[in-house]
């Protein structure tokens, strides 16, 4: 499955209650059901790229004012055009989520600009580097690990 089909069939479960795309469960569906997302806030980290910006534009195509946070600018502003032309709040937020007090900044300029976010997708995620430790950079691992594990926690 690519990276985009991906993205618009985990939106699409959220939106209409699937638990999987190949064996909803019937009762888990019903527990589940969304009618539609207007209304809520969706905070979508990594969404300057790949699978996060797929969801980002997803999300606000199913009703959702979106949020979308990532470390590239020039990948948010194609992101937020996109979301913005489906007629969708959106707002977009530079920001390093490894870092606490970017993840404080980002929290208040959503809830001042949206509201309380209801939906939280955390896609920000970095390759490290591809090495030998020994031959590695331990401040890039470091950076990694930030990213990819750190984030999450200083998000949710």
């Amino acid at each position: 499955m690519c990276v985009s089909h991906a993205a618009d069939e985990m939106v699409g479960m959220l939106a209409d209650g699937r638990e999987s795309v190949e064996s909803p469960d019937p009762e888990r569906k019903r527990r589940l059901q969304v009618d539609d997302l207007t209304g809520k806030i969706a905070v979508v980290t990594g969404a300057s790229r790949g699978v996060g910006r797929r969801i980002a534009a997803r999300l606000g195509q199913e009703g959702a004012a979106v949020a979308l946070v990532a470390r590239g600018e020039s990948g948010l502003e194609v992101t937020r055009q996109q979301i913005a032309a489906m007629g969708a709040r959106v707002q977009s937020v530079s920001a390093d989520l490894g870092k606490a007090e970017s993840v404080s900044r980002v929290k208040d300029a959503i809830e001042r600009d949206l509201g309380i976010p209801s939906i939280l997708v955390n896609a920000a995620g970095i390759f490290g580097p591809i090495d030998l430790i020994k031959d590695g950079d331990p401040a890039a691992w470091i950076e990694t690990i930030m990213i990819n594990t750190v984030s999450a926690y200083l998000t949710s």
